[in-house]
């Protein structure tokens, strides 16, 4: 079998011509259609955003298009995601899992983010998989992106292509509403890189828009109408088109699923899904508790500490000012960075200043001597 170049705008390496075809295919926008019953993504979305699950598919749709948000609630700094309009309160309550990892409302958001995950993943299997159509299985994105777009709220984003913040370009979008969608509470792209011919999805709940987001420009308007459209997408690539040295990793931004369905278990979480799937299959009987609440990190090593080593005068101090400084990055990056680092790093640079006198500068020294605790 022959090589070609890659189809792509701006990646020189080589596809097999059978490889190279299917990502022609795939970088067209198309509408699929999925059985709801099969894979309830939208009474999973309501139970994550602790909404209440209706008996009918139409009350759950009228719950989520009636959605109204707040014109002065920004995400903390936590979430990392940015300002999205008056939908980010419902992008706040879709992130935030309790300040006490310990307390009952975060085990219970634990627990219904483990059951979504279940769905996200059977979805992916059973959809997403079969579209993509690669004999090596594909990478997926680990936390599908929640939108909330808020009835006669302000557009959410500019106007961009996925590339422009480090996407690789064989990279497809899946974009999935759970609301009917249409104008301006839609998704606006262009059917080609370049092409300009902007026009909204036109989609509702059981059918999900693939398009090639890394490439193609695509934006939101305000939404002048009245219904508020709630959506999650996520991004997959085909395994065997899938390009290294981005600063999106797999174990970090992407999880892979082979191409029998199975996701290898190397974190936590995959784990939780494979036994909650063996589970359901009949293969085991009970779940461990510990993959819903995964063990804590092994504590860094005791080092000795260079406060005791100095004279008695310099560890009298009087008076510190503490001056906290936390370096934030993006999300994915932090969580790819937590990966790389050891145990003993420190996440927080602390300088000290000493208002009273400068024999206190050796136990300024001591203590933000690197790898001190």
């Amino acid at each position: 079998m022959g090589l070609v170049a890659r189809p792509s705008l701006d990646a020189p390496e080589l596809l097999d011509d059978a490889a190279a075809a299917n990502l022609h295919r795939l970088r067209s926008q198309a509408n699929i259609r999925y059985d709801t019953a099969r894979h309830p993504l939208r009474p999973a979305v309501l139970q994550c955003l602790d909404l209440p699950v209706g008996d009918s598919e139409a009350l759950d749709e009228a719950r989520l298009a009636t959605l109204r948000g707040s014109g002065n609630e920004p995400l903390s700094h936590r979430e990392r995601v940015g300002y999205r309009g008056p939908g980010t309160v419902w992008i706040n309550r879709w992130h935030f899992a309790g300040h006490d990892p310990n307390s009952a409302e975060a085990q219970a958001k634990a627990q219904r983010t483990s059951l979504f995950n279940e769905v996200y993943w059977s979805f992916l299997r059973e959809v997403v998989l079969q579209d993509i159509g690669d004999p090596s299985g594909i990478l997926f994105q680990r936390d599908p992106t929640f939108r909330c777009h808020v009835a006669h709220g302000a557009a959410t984003g500019r106007r961009h292509c996925d590339s422009e913040y480090g996407h690789q370009t064989t990279e497809l979008n899946y974009w999935l509403p759970l609301t009917r969608v249409c104008g301006s509470n839609s998704l606006y792209a262009e059917s080609a890189p370049g092409v300009g011919d902007f026009e909204p999805f036109e989609a509702q709940y059981g059918e999900v828009v693939r398009f090639w987001g890394a490439s193609c420009m695509h934006y939101t308007t305000a939404n002048d109408s009245s219904s508020t459209r709630v959506s999650i997408d996520f991004r997959v690539v085909p395994r065997s088109c899938h390009q290294e040295g981005t600063r999106f990793t797999i174990g970090g931004f992407y999880l892979a699923m082979e191409a029998d369905g199975s996701v290898p278990d190397i974190d936590p979480r995959a784990r939780l899904v494979n036994q909650q799937r063996r589970k359901r299959d009949g293969q085991i009987t009970e779940l461990g508790a510990c993959m819903v609440n995964p063990p804590p990190p092994p504590s860094p090593p005791s080092l000795p500490c260079q406060m005791c080593a100095l004279p008695a005068p310099a560890r009298e101090l009087p008076r510190l000012v503490v001056h906290l400084r936390v370096d934030l990055v993006p999300r994915d990056e932090e969580e790819a960075a937590l990966k790389q680092r050891s145990p003993c790093e420190c996440w927080v640079r602390i300088d000290l200043t000493c208002s009273s006198s400068k024999r206190f500068q050796d136990a300024e020294s001591a203590v933000t001597t690197p790898g001190h605790g």
